[in-house]
């Protein structure tokens, strides 16, 4: 296959992916719509028409990674032991496309979040892939596309190290896991943010434990 056709070949996989996560958002949005029609009308019938068209102020997300970590409190099920200078680099790696990452990294941290509540509360039957695909009421989820729970056979023999990330030793007590399980960020260009993540929902933490928000770690794309 020569350059060229590799070149549209690729272009034309991202465009059937970028169309693939619109639908998904917007089935998702749509479940939303109708969840909101469902509470109101159970208000409407209980007699609280003003709780059923209250106004809902929704914080803006951060437009920069340094905001994003500074808000990391409002995110009482999400477990940050990263490094905090990888991350803050990505706000100075690309001025256009960071406030992008750092908007989508806060809804996939929601996302991490919702499902670790929900999973030490209700209880869930699955991991987050399948939280993000199931959709539970009530729940935020992400496009299933930008989810990987493992990693490839190929960067597990070669980069795994990387992949070894710091958690606390109650979790371990080598003070690291390896952290296979993952959120895409972006799929475009040598940067490629990824959020790193081990699910400690059923251990001592009870919390989603993020290892790693920063570009894309080495691959065989790399």
């Amino acid at each position: 296959m020569s350059d060229a056709s590799a070149t549209q070949r690729a272009a034309e996989d991202q465009a059937e992916q970028d169309m693939a996560e619109h639908l998904e958002t917007l089935a998702a949005l749509e479940q939303a719509h109708g969840e909101v029609h469902r509470l109101r009308t159970l208000l409407l019938k209980s007699g609280a028409a003003e709780e059923a068209y209250a106004e809902v102020l929704v914080p803006e997300p951060p437009s920069s990674f340094e905001t994003l970590l500074d808000r990391l409190g409002e995110l009482p099920k999400i477990l940050f032991s990263g490094d905090r200078r990888r991350t803050l680099g990505l706000d100075d790696t690309d001025g256009r496309k960071a406030p992008m990452w750092a908007r989508k990294s806060w809804q996939a941290l929601r996302a991490l979040d919702s499902y670790a509540a929900i999973s030490t509360t209700e209880g869930f039957n699955g991991n987050f892939r399948a939280f993000c695909e199931r959709q539970p009421s009530g729940a935020l989820v992400i496009s299933t596309h930008n989810v990987a729970m493992v990693e490839s056979e190929s960067v597990n023999n070669q980069w795994l190290d990387e992949r070894l990330l710091p958690v606390p030793i109650e979790v371990d007590p080598a003070g690291k896991v390896v952290m296979e399980a993952h959120v895409k960020i972006d799929s475009k260009g040598s940067t490629s943010p990824r959020i790193y993540f081990y699910d400690d929902t059923a251990g001592v933490t009870g919390k989603v434990i993020v290892g790693l928000i920063s570009r894309h770690p080495t691959n065989t794309q790399s």
